[in-house]
């Protein structure tokens, strides 16, 4: 068993380096990242209402695993339809 871990430290560093980053990120993913919606609201009856007729409030949200930063979702979203869609040409009539 020793001489596995050896062989893996030693031989197999770029393994090594590939899977802790991974195991952190896939940590960071499920502690941080996967939550339920917060709700900013006070209490009272529109609450309650929201409460009783949303179900996805109750839900955790899942974002996409390798974009989960809101801030980057809209700049990556924005660059990929800029670079895959032809541009929209608007016109101005009086």
């Amino acid at each position: 068993m020793h001489g596995v871990f050896l062989y893996i430290f030693e031989i197999r560093k770029d393994f090594l380096v590939c899977f802790s980053l991974s195991v952190l990120y896939l940590t960071y993913y499920l502690v941080e990242v996967v939550k339920r919606p917060v709700l900013h609201c006070r209490e009272g009856d529109f609450r309650e209402l929201l409460e009783a007729r949303v179900p996805l409030l109750r839900e955790a949200y899942w974002p996409t695993p390798w974009c989960v930063e809101a801030r980057l979702q809209t700049v990556l979203g924005s660059v990929l339809r800029s670079c895959l869609l032809a541009p929209v040409h608007y016109r101005r009539y009086c």
